[in-house]
């Protein structure tokens, strides 16, 4: 009988045992969850570098009066909501006939102090294919953008040009022929976006875009 019993409580030990063990690992598995998690959870919190300052904006009174585009807009794809765009253009230059925004171009700083832009050319839906405007927006580090600078342009970038029918006046391609270069190139702008360059990263060397 003694035999029996000891037999019974060595099983119900070994049971106890394997139970707590059971307890522990479960415990130690859901502390290794939670400051996995916490752990992922901060990594996704933290903000990425950015070596410029958050752009400011600075309205027209046109603008301004009509309350458009005073707050970043958050680009969606990669890209401005070009409707905003558009209709604040229409107030900037209510002589622009229907306006339509042409493709994006996006240009890098020379400085590091300064954000990359995005530029929106627009012609007018009526008469010509000229580029009538073009709206500029800074890119925050949020992934924002924000108002810049806009130009009227239907009779020409400025006093001593014509109208021009596309923003940048030399491709890649031709700008990779003056530099004598095949590699891609990159857009760059220095004091003032609407004076962008075409630069070869590998030489530096860079040739006008406009």
């Amino acid at each position: 009988m003694d035999t029996e019993q000891r037999g019974v409580g060595e099983v119900l030990g070994q049971v106890l045992r394997a139970h707590a063990r059971a307890i522990v690992l479960t415990g130690a598995i859901l502390l290794a969850v939670v400051i996995s998690g916490g752990y992922v959870l901060a990594i996704r919190s933290v903000p990425s570098s950015c070596s410029y300052p958050a752009p400011t904006i600075s309205l027209p009174v046109s603008l301004r009066a009509a309350g458009e585009l005073d707050q970043p807009l958050p680009l969606v794809n990669g890209e401005v909501d070009t409707a905003s765009a558009t209709e604040a253009i229409q107030t900037m230059y209510p002589d622009i006939a229907a306006p339509v925004a042409l493709p994006e171009v996006r240009e890098l700083p020379r400085a590091a102090s300064s954000p990359p832009v995005i530029v929106i050319p627009f012609r007018s839906q009526v008469g010509t294919d000229h580029v009538v405007a073009v709206m500029v927006f800074a890119v925050g580090c949020s992934n924002n953008a924000y108002f810049s600078a806009a130009e009227n342009w239907q009779r020409g970038p400025d006093a001593q040009s014509p109208p021009v029918s596309s923003y940048l006046q030399v491709t890649e391609s031709q700008a990779e022929r003056t530099l004598g270069t095949r590699g891609p190139l990159v857009l760059v702008y220095g004091a003032d976006p609407l004076h962008p360059s075409w630069k070869d990263p590998q030489s530096g060397r860079s040739a006008a875009a406009r």
